[in-house]
C-alpha cells in the first residue's frame, strides 16, 4: 500500500487551480525570495522541452487522481 503524504495532496489540489500566469508569478516570486531564479529558469526549460503532444498521449499532462478511502468509524 502506498502512502499518501497529505501535504502533496493539498499541494496537487492548489496546483489544479492554477493557471499559467499564476504559475509564472509564483515561480517569479519564490525565484526572487529565494534567490534560485537561475535554477527556476533551468528546470522550466528542462520541463517544457517535454513533448506535449507525448505528454498528452500518455496521460503525462493531467495529474493523477486524488485516492479517497474509506476509513472505518
Amino acid at each position: 500500500m502506498k502512502v499518501i503524504d497529505i501535504h502533496d495532496m493539498q499541494l496537487q489540489r492548489a496546483v489544479s487551480c492554477l493557471n499559467h500566469r499564476c504559475v509564472f508569478e509564483m515561480l517569479r516570486e519564490i525565484g526572487a525570495r529565494f534567490s534560485i531564479r537561475t535554477e527556476i529558469d533551468v528546470l522550466a526549460a528542462k520541463y517544457a522541452a517535454n513533448d506535449p503532444k507525448a505528454l498528452a498521449a500518455t496521460g503525462g499532462d493531467q495529474l493523477p487522481p486524488i485516492p479517497l478511502h474509506s476509513v472505518p468509524r
